[in-house]
């Protein structure tokens, strides 16, 4: 498209879909579309449009906005926030695997490394979402969690139960891409400008919610065993038996859980197989309209750009090693003396501090565009902060016979959470702006690529013998240190806000 030529067109006018409806404005009619997946949809007359958050001029321009978006951010959101909770099924219960299953530290870290493998499909997944659209990206996803999820519930023979749970928890990271990925997507095809970044934050974060709700989970369904059962038998003297009664308790809490998490991934499934359009009939904002490069050359622009490398890196670098770095937390605390359901505790209260602070952030986001680049820096700076917080009282409590400080304990895990998570939704958005025109699609499939990239890396560190804990919280420290400079060095560019006010000064 001409730079110089209208973003919006005259096209048909709402009154030519619904006679009965006195409203009557111009539709945008330079709207991108999906090869071989032409959305024919009309608006519905009774949920044309939010009047107070429509654009409107008489003689020129209307941007609609559909009520139904709402229920596609919320079903999105649903579907993040599971695929996230049965990708940390089994950190938060531990210590019960590993006296089920007979697991060790490393075998422990292997489900979620898994479902971090997957995302090396991330290019694929982003060609899917942008080219193929929003609906086939979600069918496939939810498909995917349903069947891993269902694998893992045939037995709980140790050896075949291992080997299902690692088969399943591949295909959950396998839908991983599309929900962790889309939500800048998701957000600048059904949101207009003053929505957009709480839009992302909300789809984002809510994958935050499912590492929260994990912990939760973990405590509700399954007990922790006591020393003295774990002491009374080992994998290889169970293997073939049905076991004493307290392993037997055990075995049924844990597949409690999975039925659970198989019996959600199915309803989410039949939900967006019954409605989840790729896009509205017309597009919320003017940078929506706007044509973006198709996927091979956007790729190929991303892996070129320096800016994108940068806001990257400051992305995956601690947001990788933290997501981590939680799902493992009991392995990490162990030294200190925080047994399993506690330190559950502790990670749920970290990603909850992350998720209100994405909201917050967001909102802030919104209020005052065009400041991203500052905000981040804050967060980056206080999440530094709460970091070494937390490395000095570890190290205090594992070179002392004293107890740890809980108080100080907690408090420094929940603002790590809420500096390093908090700044999520504002790093999607600002690689998107810096990006621009290549598609959001593949932009947040990047992302997600060098987060889980790293993510995984760190876990597969733990298979290294008699490696301890100490080194994850160095490994969060430099992360947090490094992400600073990064992100310092990048020139903030915002060209889709740009067009969008534009847009907007033109018809006021």
């Amino acid at each position: 498209m001409d730079e110089r030529s209208p973003l919006i067109q005259e096209g048909n006018t709402i009154d030519d879909y619904c006679r009965d409806d006195q409203v009557q404005a111009p539709v945008i009619a330079n709207y991108r579309r999906y090869p071989n997946h032409e959305d024919k949809a009309k608006p519905d007359k009774n949920e044309l449009m939010d009047s107070q958050n429509s654009i409107t001029d008489d003689s020129t321009n209307t941007v609609i906005l559909y009520k139904r978006r709402w229920y596609i951010l919320i079903l999105f959101s649903l579907v993040s926030t599971t695929q996230a909770a049965v990708w940390n099924t089994f950190g938060p219960i531990g210590n019960s695997v590993k006296f089920v299953f007979g697991w060790s530290d490393g075998i422990l870290a292997l489900p979620p490394a898994l479902g971090n493998v997957a995302y090396f499909i991330f290019p694929f997944t982003s060609w899917v979402m942008d080219d193929k659209g929003m609906r086939v990206a979600m069918v496939g996803a939810t498909l995917l969690m349903f069947c891993g999820t269902a694998l893992r519930c045939i037995t709980t023979s140790p050896t075949a139960a291992t080997w299902l749970i690692m088969t399943g928890q591949l295909l959950n990271g396998l839908a991983g891409p599309v929900p962790f990925g889309g939500p800048s997507l998701m957000s600048s095809l059904w949101f207009p400008t003053n929505q957009r970044t709480t839009a992302t934050a909300i789809a984002a974060i809510f994958s935050y919610v499912g590492d929260a709700s994990s912990f939760m989970l973990g405590i509700a369904f399954v007990s922790e065993p006591s020393s003295a059962n774990s002491s009374l038998i080992n994998a290889s003297s169970y293997a073939n038996t049905s076991g004493p009664p307290f392993l037997d308790q055990q075995k049924g809490e844990i597949l409690n859980l999975m039925y659970t998490e198989c019996a959600v991934c199915g309803v989410l499934f039949l939900l967006v197989l019954i409605y989840f359009p790729d896009k509205p009939p017309t597009p919320p904002s003017a940078s929506a309209s706007k044509d973006r490069v198709d996927f091979k050359k956007g790729f190929g622009l991303l892996i070129r750009k320096p800016q994108f490398w940068l806001v990257g890196l400051a992305y995956s670098l601690p947001t990788g090693i933290f997501g981590s770095w939680v799902t493992i937390l009991d392995i990490n605390l162990g030294p200190i003396g925080i047994e399993q359901n506690e330190a559950s505790l502790l990670g749920f209260y970290a990603t909850v501090g992350g998720i209100v602070a994405g909201f917050v952030m967001s909102g802030v986001a919104d209020c005052l565009s065009g400041q991203l680049k500052r905000m981040l820096v804050v967060l980056a700076s206080l999440s530094l902060g709460s970091v070494v917080w937390f490395c000095v009282i570890w190290m205090q409590t594992a070179n002392s016979t004293q107890p740890a400080d809980k108080v100080q304990l907690y408090t420094s895990i929940v603002l790590m959470g809420v500096f390093i998570n908090g700044g999520i939704p504002l790093l999607y958005e600002l690689a998107c702006e810096t990006c621009f025109p290549v598609a959001e699609g593949i932009t947040g499939g990047m992302l997600t690529g060098l987060n889980t990239t790293i993510g995984m890396i760190f876990l597969l560190l733990l298979f290294i013998p008699n490696i301890g804990a100490v080194w994850m919280n160095w490994c969060l420290l430099g992360s947090c240190v490094l992400s600073i400079p990064l992100l310092l060095s990048v020139t903030a560019n915002y060209a889709r806000l740009d067009i969008d006010k534009k847009n907007q000064s033109g018809i006021s």
